[in-house]
């Protein structure tokens, strides 16, 4: 599995299912972080570029493997994620991403992770 496809699992498995669940650690890493990721009450809400970074950085505290931006580029980072039917997976959790809003440029989207009521 290369490196934008591990960050893509990580995040599905570690950041969104780890922040359905309000799990401290992430909520610390979240709050520590500077840049457009944060939680909104109970849902976290990010933009793409912020997300990447924010994954890049966590995947290393939490000692899976060592990536750098170098080696995975944003934008076949945000590539995969838009292609990865990751709202279906995210079905089996009752949760989905939504765009918060909307903007011509990708990289100054808001979306939120919601949970399906």
């Amino acid at each position: 599995m290369n490196s934008p496809e591990k960050i893509h699992q990580f995040l599905l498995k570690s950041v969104f299912k780890a922040a359905l669940k309000r799990e401290t650690k992430l909520i610390n890493a979240v709050e520590k972080f500077t840049g457009n990721l944060r939680f909104d009450g109970e849902e976290l809400i990010f933009t793409m570029p912020a997300l990447f970074k924010f994954a890049i950085g966590y995947i290393q505290e939490e000692s899976i493997t060592q990536i750098s931006d170098e080696q995975v580029e944003y934008l076949t980072f945000r590539k995969i994620v838009y292609q990865s039917g990751i709202n279906l997976q995210l079905r089996s959790l009752q949760a989905a991403v939504v765009m918060e809003s909307q903007h011509v440029n990708h990289d100054e989207r808001w979306y939120r992770l919601v949970v399906l009521r």
